[in-house]
This record gives C-alpha cells, sequence and structure tokens, in this order.
C-alpha cells in the first residue's frame, strides 16, 4: 500500500474521531440544557398553581392559557399535556440534581407515568445502566 494512502486514512480516521465526539458533546449539552428548561418551566406552573392544587380547575386553566400563547410564540412541544408532563417532572424531580443527563425527555415522559417513586427511581437506574431506548 501507498504510504501517502495510509497516512491519508489515519487522518481521516482522526478527523472522524473528532467529528463523533463533538456531535455527542453537543447533542448531550441540547439534551441537558432541554430538560433542565423543561424542568424549569414545570417548577414555574407548579409555584402559581401549588396552592390551588396541580389537578384544580385553576391550574388546568393556567397550562390552557399558557399552551395557547407558547403555541404562538414558540410553534409545536408546548401543548397543555406537554406542559402538564413539565408539571409532574418538577413535582416527581424537586431536585434538579437527581435528574440524569443520560437519560432523553422521552425517557422522563415514560418515568413519571410510573406512581411509585422507588419504582421510577428502579427504572431510571436501569436506563441508565443499561442505556435503554425508551422503546
Amino acid at each position: 500500500m501507498d504510504i501517502m494512502k495510509i497516512d491519508n486514512e489515519i487522518l481521516v480516521k482522526q478527523i472522524s474521531e473528532l467529528l463523533e465526539n463533538a456531535r455527542k458533546y453537543v447533542a448531550t449539552s441540547v439534551n441537558t440544557a432541554l430538560i433542565e428548561t423543561y424542568w424549569n418551566i414545570g417548577k414555574l406552573i407548579y409555584e402559581k398553581v401549588e396552592n390551588q392544587g396541580i389537578e384544580s380547575n385553576y391550574a388546568k386553566e393556567t397550562i390552557k392559557n399558557i399552551s395557547k400563547s407558547l403555541l404562538e410564540k414558540y410553534g409545536k412541544g408546548f401543548s397543555k399535556s406537554n406542559l402538564y408532563s413539565m408539571l409532574i417532572f418538577y413535582k416527581d424531580y424537586r431536585i434538579f440534581q437527581t435528574v440524569s443527563g443520560q437519560l432523553s425527555w422521552s425517557h422522563y415522559i415514560e418515568l413519571i407515568q410510573i406512581n411509585s417513586e422507588h419504582k421510577r427511581m428502579f427504572y431510571q437506574k436501569e436506563c441508565e445502566n443499561a442505556r435503554w431506548s425508551v422503546r
């Protein structure tokens, strides 16, 4: 084999590794920022409705109105059900440090449907350790 060709293949491999690592870093950073943003949105909504109860008509109306405004301004992603999920996410994970950057928002949507905190934490750890997909 030609030495120049071998050198080019090595260089391409090194560049590919740099690009793959950068892509993973960006994806992880974006995921963490998105989850933290949703947690903070849930916190703001919780603080607004906590005195009335998160299942109250007041909470439902508040979420409905916020959803309408956010959908007009930012488009999809801020439906009533998504905002309600953000509220439950905050309620279930009051300390943000307990939220794993290894899991996606879709993972947390599945996890917050588990009523038992013990079971939810078990499945969260399993998702992290085994790198389970959402499916």
